[in-house]
């Protein structure tokens, strides 16, 4: 038992570390989401900025609209790709972040069922040891040089108490082998 004790205290960290670690993709995610968020506000305000440009040049200086047109398309362009690069980067991340979820909750699925088998387990070995020990002591009361009639009534009742662990001990036998059955289905 003390080992089973030493097993579940063995997986606390690692569950800690992964939930850290999907803490800290999430800070992330939230973080990039913040930041593209204020390059977009950035890039309306770089627009808007550019067709007030636009507007007084377009008054004061004719010939050089061309000039500044071409360069505020390829600003443009280059503040498109900026923004296809930054969104494909917070994509990855939340996929990666969808990806420790599912083997957070696969491996937390998994240690649920093998608590359920351990203490099914520990349950059918406890079973299987009160049957030893009724079984011991009537076979020890059957040895034992008694009056007749005390050792019919001990034997009696120790009897029906074996019967009872034998049934229950049958019980919990056939539950951990349904348990066993069920999780190799699932798996």
């Amino acid at each position: 038992m003390s080992e089973t004790v030493l097993k579940v205290h063995d997986q606390q960290p690692k569950i800690e570390d992964v939930l850290n670690h999907l803490k800290t993709l999430i800070e992330v995610q939230f973080e990039e989401g913040k930041k593209g968020r204020a390059r977009d506000e950035e890039n309306t305000l770089l627009g808007e900025t550019f067709a007030e440009l636009r507007q007084e040049v377009n008054e004061a200086l004719g010939q050089k609209m061309d000039e500044l047109r071409d360069s505020v398309t390829g600003l443009a362009n280059s503040l498109q790709k900026r923004e296809d690069n930054i969104m494909s980067t917070v994509k990855s991340m939340m996929a990666e972040r969808d990806d420790a979820n599912y083997t957070f909750e696969t491996e937390l699925s998994s240690v649920k069922q093998s608590f359920t088998s351990l203490r099914m387990e520990f349950k059918k070995n406890g079973k299987g040891q009160d049957f030893k020990n009724t079984s011991t002591s009537v076979f020890l009361l059957k040895a034992i040089d008694m009056k007749p009639d005390e050792r019919k009534q001990v034997l009696s009742k120790l009897s029906e108490h074996e019967e009872k662990l034998r049934g229950a001990l049958t019980k919990a036998d056939h539950d951990l082998k349904s348990h066993e059955n069920q999780l190799h289905a699932e798996s």
